[in-house]
């Protein structure tokens, strides 16, 4: 229980100065660290944990706060920037050529996440860590797509289980690999129990964006707040949330927040059945950063759904936010905010795991499938003994 508690405040304390760094409050964070020594060194760990080392690396850029933290650090967070960039130029490069190979064959796509919001909410692909591409295409295209990448040296990872159809209908995307590079192949923003997004919508409302000498579609500025949304739930529900992609949604927000109509993306939310997921995902964001003055818009509309909100304690957010994959406890929180019945939600979880699995999981994949072999191998002998 020590311990636990120890966990709690620690990541408390982490959090404060995070949330102080996004506001650009600098000597509040020198006043803090100055103040308590061991902060440091806690704070460094807690960095590496949520994957924000560009984050930081970029923000304490010609900072005064570098100073207080010990120069190994800041080198070996240098070292990784300059071992990271090379890598994410890789990825861009190879961004063009998948634009060129699946414009040619008339395929529209549309570019998610990675360079994109580094980019555009970022300032610079040099400010966020990104280690593989999304694209997002429809699901009518998913087999002419594979077989185009294949034929430019791309190989499938994920596994089909029983149909391609049945597949693609309880997960989202599938992995494709070749040396150096990581590519995720979505016909889906997310396979969930009771989502309904309006795909329609959100081709018919893409829009273009410029990179390098290339532009691609992307998603519109509501849909790619919806998609972070679900994005963020889906990770607290596997158990496998970081803090980076809350950074990413405050940035989004900063840029998107004032210029979106609340109450009409309400609506929209509550017709595609995430109206809940997504009003309980903003709550935990303003008060995960303690900012709800930076987002006035978003707390009046909140307000007005106040019902659905299931608040969580300040002492819960660790346990919520960094837990071990396949927590339980964040598979119950999860289950009571989907707009559907628990039971719905876990039979829902149960017939699309082989599936989940197969797809993302090849390792998870293999022991499951095991696991089933050894049941069937110990249920036979007795059912021939029967039949005997």
């Amino acid at each position: 229980m020590h311990s636990e508690n120890h966990a709690a405040m620690s990541f408390q304390r982490n959090l404060a100065l995070l949330s102080l760094l996004l506001k650009g409050n600098h000597d509040a964070v020198i006043a803090v660290l100055q103040n308590d020594s061991s902060s440091k060194n806690d704070f460094v760990h807690f960095v590496k944990r949520h994957r924000l080392q560009l984050f930081v690396f970029s923000t304490l850029d010609g900072s005064p706060i570098r100073k207080c933290f010990p120069q190994q650090w800041l080198d070996e967070i240098k070292s990784s920037f300059l071992i990271q960039w090379p890598k994410q130029e890789i990825l861009i490069r190879e961004l063009g050529r998948i634009s060129t190979l699946l414009t040619a064959a008339s395929h529209e796509f549309l570019l998610l996440k990675g360079p994109y919001l580094a980019k555009r909410f970022f300032g610079g692909i040099n400010r966020r860590l990104f280690s593989d591409l999304d694209i997002l295409i429809r699901r009518e295209d998913l087999a002419a797509v594979e077989q185009l990448l294949c034929g430019c040296g791309y190989v499938r990872k994920s596994t089909v289980l029983i149909s391609r159809a049945l597949t693609a209908h309880f997960t989202h995307a599938f992995d494709f690999v070749k040396p150096k590079i990581t590519l995720d192949l979505h016909w889906a923003l997310s396979a969930n129990a009771a989502h309904s997004l309006d795909y329609d919508a959100i081709w018919r409302q893409r829009q273009t964006f410029a990179l390098g000498n290339y532009k691609f579609f992307v998603l519109s500025d509501e849909y790619e707040l919806v998609f972070n949304l679900i994005s963020i739930f889906k990770d607290l529900e596997r158990g496998a949330a970081r803090l980076k992609a809350f950074v990413d949604l405050y940035f989004i927000l900063s840029a998107l927040s004032r210029r979106l109509d609340w109450e009409h993306f309400m609506q929209n939310r509550k017709r595609e059945k995430i109206l809940q997921i997504s009003v309980n995902v903003l709550v935990l964001f303003l008060d995960l950063f303690d900012c709800r003055e930076q987002f006035p818009e978003i707390c009046r509309t909140i307000a007005r759904e106040g019902r659905l909100v299931k608040h969580l304690p300040s002492e819960g957010f660790q346990s919520l936010i960094e837990a071990s994959p396949g927590a339980l406890t964040n598979k119950a929180w999860a289950a009571g905010i989907y707009e559907c019945s628990r039971m719905h939600v876990f039979l829902w979880w149960l017939v699309s795991l082989p599936f989940r699995l197969a797809v993302h999981n090849s390792s998870g994949y293999t022991r499951f499938s095991y696991g089933l072999q050894q049941l069937r191998n110990l249920a036979w002998p007795k059912t021939l003994r029967r039949m005997g």
